[in-house]
């Protein structure tokens, strides 16, 4: 299994992703992007989403060794909405 390593804005974990997580996740942080581009504090919106985000992960990685798959990130942003 390939994995990616991320951060996310307000966490100083590194995140261990699979691949497919990685890239769902890369896309929808795109996709929050563009449909923000238009908002005045669009950068201050991101930053909260990718924190939130972070929150959620955290308790999928409490050991080094844990990795996120894509079923959990698909949760993780479906919840998010």
């Amino acid at each position: 299994m390939s994995t990616r390593h991320m951060r996310l804005t307000g966490h100083s974990r590194v995140f261990t992703l699979t691949e497919e997580a990685h890239a769902d996740l890369l896309g929808y942080l795109a996709e929050a992007r563009t449909a923000l581009a238009v908002e005045p504090d669009a950068d201050e919106t991101l930053r909260d989403l990718e924190a939130s985000l972070g929150d959620q992960l955290d308790p999928l990685c409490s050991e080094p060794n844990d990795v996120v798959d894509a079923a959990q990130m698909t949760a993780i942003l479906d919840q998010s909405g």
